[in-house]
């Protein structure tokens, strides 16, 4: 168990609130994923709490790889609301950005910075790339020939698949992405629990590595998750109550996991570096 232990991620990186002059909490990491956090990790990933309006600290820049950035709207029962105004600068373009959403960002092209202009309700924030170190070279030379960035934008749940609805009294989809979507993008999708579900999926493996999320909806309790999980992996079940991401090599054993105890709405969410799942 020890072992498997070290795949479920718990912790948020250091230096992990941003506070104001007044000491008002600004952000605050819930956990994050990269190769000092978990040495054997492909893959970049950070999920935050935005609580008030904030300008991002980073200007623009470029990565060698792809990145994709996104912001969920907290109120389970109406996934599709973001609750506030974001203000993303990508390739020489403001995208205004009202709803859930996740953004693709081709390797190359300039992004940042960005605006957290409204918040009615607290707001998560991810981002994710396909190369555990985290590396970044500024840079405001826009790539010509782009056109409307928009394009880049996903704000759609994803479908369920004929014969696999679920009751929205349980599961609520949020937004996803995939190069369906947006050619060259990569798999990640997000959805809330807003109550206990019998296990499932049944278990599987992909070839590529994935990451699956489990986070609270507290944002003054960001480690809590308000619910117990039971994830099957590799054929041991692990059980916690904290706020999780797993992270698991491809071809590995996985699932079903089963959430109980619920007592407030879970966001679960999955990606990887494959670009269907």
């Amino acid at each position: 168990m020890e072992n498997t232990e070290k795949y479920f991620l718990k912790e948020p990186r250091k230096n992990a609130c941003e506070v104001d002059e007044d000491g008002n909490v600004l952000l605050e990491n819930i956990i994050h994923l990269d190769d000092n956090t978990f040495p054997e990790a492909k893959q970049y990933f950070a999920i935050s709490w935005y609580n008030k309006t904030m300008m991002s600290c980073i200007g623009s820049h470029i990565h060698d790889t792809a990145e994709y950035v996104g912001f969920i709207g907290s109120d389970a029962e109406h996934p599709q609301e973001l609750y506030g105004k974001v203000l993303f600068w990508l390739n020489g373009q403001w995208i205004t950005i009202e709803k859930s959403a996740i953004i693709y960002i081709p390797a190359g092209m300039p992004h940042c910075p960005y605006i957290v202009q409204e918040v009615e309700k607290p707001i998560l924030h991810f981002s994710g790339t396909p190369n555990a170190h985290y590396t970044m070279k500024a840079s405001i030379d826009v790539i010509e020939g782009v056109g409307d960035v928009n394009r880049f934008v996903s704000y759609e749940p994803r479908p369920f698949m004929p014969g696999k609805e679920t009751n929205p009294s349980i599961l609520r989809k949020a937004v996803w992405l995939d190069s369906s979507i947006i050619p060259g993008a990569p798999y990640i999708e997000f959805a809330w629990f807003l109550k206990p579900r019998e296990p499932k999926p049944p278990t599987h493996v992909h070839d590529f590595d994935e990451i699956v999320g489990f986070i609270g909806s507290d944002p003054e309790e960001p480690g809590d998750l308000g619910a117990t999980l039971n994830f099957n992996y590799d054929g041991e079940v692990v059980r916690t109550d904290r706020s999780t991401v797993v992270y698991i090599p491809a071809g590995t054993q996985h699932c079903p996991f089963h959430i109980e105890d619920l007592k407030r709405p879970v966001l679960s969410f999955s990606g990887g570096d494959g670009n269907r799942y």
